[in-house]
């Protein structure tokens, strides 16, 4: 008698062993088939129906708070024609984010991507509204921010 069959059967029952029992792995968020990532190692806003996004970058140790805007894909800065932007934090008072300038790039207050100001009490995490930004045309109003 061959051995053939026999060693063939036990193969194909390993590998129908082999195959079964396990839980097939969770899907991936759905997010339009692409994942957008901070160029800078922060917290992606998006903004609108890919418009724009707010890149967030908090420092808790002195409470500075950056924001980048960047267009749809989050790989290069988008100006916008702003001196400050409000936040406006459950519980405290607004901070004044204001625009940065910059002689590498050109940017000036009222014509820049980056805007800054500081959460004086250094909360560890938060929620808060952007209360407008008008990036490319698109004016948003009472954008939901929340930390981290």
């Amino acid at each position: 008698m061959s051995r053939l069959p026999s060693l063939a059967a036990q193969v194909l029952a390993l590998l129908a062993i082999a195959s079964c029992g396990g839980e097939a792995p969770a899907p991936a968020p759905s997010s339009g088939g692409h994942v957008h990532v901070a160029p800078n190692g922060g917290k992606l806003i998006e903004l609108g129906d890919h418009v724009a996004n707010l890149e967030l970058l908090y420092d808790r140790s002195s409470g500075k708070l950056r924001v980048h805007v960047l267009d749809a894909h989050a790989e290069a800065h988008v100006r916008i024609q702003a001196p400050e932007l409000v936040l406006v934090r459950d519980g405290a008072p607004p901070i004044a984010l204001h625009a940065l300038g910059s002689d590498l790039s050109g940017e000036t207050v009222g014509d820049s991507s980056r805007f800054e100001g500081v959460l004086a009490d250094t909360p560890a995490a938060w929620t808060a509204q952007l209360s407008a930004i008008e990036v490319r045309g698109v004016r948003f109003a009472n954008v939901a921010i929340r930390y981290p």
